[in-house]
């Protein structure tokens, strides 16, 4: 299933479930709700800005995952393809210019002085294809050029993807992606990554349903995931790039982007699917039950230091159980058809962080009553 399959296809993904978790505000991201849940599900978001480092992040995803469909993009190709673009522009510059010709520009200038008379009409259309050539030799070829995005769609369709070494974005993966192949120190990240060989356990769109009990009633709903990876044994692993491989910075990184809450929904549908297939398509996707969870991380500032770093019990345990809340107020609402929030009716001091203040109450507590006694 292709990715654009997967996001047209109906489900609540690992994704979709922060937009409604409140508690992510606790980290700097807006609080979720049931209706913000709803919003997203109909499409009333506009797309994620497709940034530079989502743009490396996506492609050295492929590139890692998936290397055996890389092709490197030849100087020949390269050379073919921008003479295509080359003679597309130059015939859409001559459809540009006004029929009856004109004396006023370089070369048209250039011959008459060079031969002291006019062009004949021959003469002129081999001068307009001069000068046509040499307004548009400094436009270069592109990811956006028509001419590569046909040649990416038609390796596409083999089953291939570029890297164009020309690319900026490109070249800093490949470095990236020498460093994390070739250099001992990144072995361990590289080797653990091989465990999961077979095309259908790398990218692998699953699907699974799951009862919330709401009250006496249990509902049910649609669940849809999309994870990097099903490696064999017990531990789910994600792979993530990273500014700092550094435990410290990275656990920031995870709490603020919400890894926590998605890896361990991955884990929780993998765990619901293993219950329910056949022993020969646990042992086929690698469905053994999962009970740890492992990033797999590179940083994409040089040397591409890659490490492996294992959540904790407790960040499992809170992944799971704001996810279960989540569902449980987003199908409470849907049954009600009430998506009206909960909101505190109590504003807070941003100058403190929540627990200073809610000690300093504490303190200012404690004060009055001695001063009382």
């Amino acid at each position: 299933m292709s990715m654009q399959e997967y996001r047209s296809a109906p489900g609540i993904s690992p994704s979709d479930l922060k937009y409604g978790v409140d508690f992510l505000e606790t980290f700097g991201r807006t609080a979720g709700s049931p209706a913000r849940l709803k919003a997203k599900l109909l499409g009333m978001f506009p797309q994620r800005k497709e940034t530079t480092s989502l743009r490396l992040g996506t492609f050295y995803h492929d590139l890692v995952l998936e290397h055996d469909r890389l092709e490197i993009l030849t100087e020949k190709s390269l050379a073919e393809l921008t003479a295509s673009r080359m003679k597309r522009k130059v015939a859409s510059k001559l459809a540009s210019y006004p029929q009856k010709f004109l004396y006023n520009f370089q070369e048209a200038k250039e011959f008459k002085a060079k031969h002291e008379r006019e062009a004949t009409p021959e003469e002129q259309e081999a001068l307009k294809m001069l000068r046509a050539e040499r307004e548009t030799e400094a436009s270069e070829l592109t990811d956006k050029s028509p001419e590569m995005i046909a040649y990416r769609q038609s390796k596409s369709a083999e089953g291939t993807f570029i890297c164009n070494p020309n690319n900026p974005l490109h070249k800093q993966a490949y470095r990236m992606y020498q460093s994390l192949t070739q250099d001992r120190s990144n072995a361990h990240v590289w080797e653990s990554l091989q465990n999961a060989k077979g095309k259908d356990r790398v990218e692998v769109s699953i699907f699974c349903t799951r009862e919330i009990k709401i009250g006496e009633a249990k509902l049910t709903v649609q669940l849809k995931g999309r994870p990097d990876l099903i490696p064999a044994g017990d531990t789910f692993k994600d792979f993530k790039t990273c500014v700092s491989a550094g435990a410290e910075e990275f656990s920031k990184a995870s709490a603020r982007m919400g890894y926590w809450l998605q890896t361990a929904q991955y884990m929780s549908m993998l765990n619901l699917l293993a219950d329910r297939v056949s022993e020969e398509e646990r042992d086929y996707y690698g469905l053994g039950k999962k009970s740890k969870i492992s990033y797999l991380i590179q940083e994409t500032t040089p040397p591409f230091e890659a490490a492996e770093m294992f959540a904790t019990s407790s960040q499992i345990q809170a992944g799971e159980h704001f996810a279960k809340i989540a569902l449980s107020n987003f199908l409470s609402c849907y049954a009600l058809d009430d998506w009206r929030m909960n909101h505190d009716t109590e504003m807070r001091d941003t100058l403190y962080p929540a627990d200073l203040c809610h000690f300093i109450e504490n303190y200012a507590t404690i004060q009055h009553q001695n001063a009382n006694q």
